[in-house]
């Protein structure tokens, strides 16, 4: 069988309390949420989250919205994209 290939929309906002910490928001995940050191270490760990979740939770994920999508929905926001590749299919709607 092929791999899918998915990008989930994600958010980076700076920490107001601590410098240099960049908290995350994966869209459509439930719940998405983690953060990283910087920029690079916070796009790592939010991949990170992304490739945990859809393993081992994939009822509280999605297939993810495009870039658009995530823009129309957090106008304002500083989307980024994370690319994944799976051995099954993402369910276009979570499971709860």
């Amino acid at each position: 069988m092929g791999k899918y290939r998915y990008s989930f929309p994600i958010i980076l906002r700076p920490d107001p309390e601590e410098e240099d910490i960049y908290n995350v928001e994966v869209l459509d995940m439930f719940p998405g949420v983690t953060f990283g050191k910087g920029i690079d270490d916070a796009l790592y760990m939010a991949k990170d989250l992304i490739e945990l979740m859809v393993s081992q939770a994939p009822g509280q994920t999605r297939i993810p919205m495009s870039k658009e999508q995530a823009e129309k929905e957090k106008p304002g926001e500083a989307i980024y994209m994370i690319d994944i590749e799976i051995d099954h299919p993402l369910p276009d709607k979570f499971a709860f």
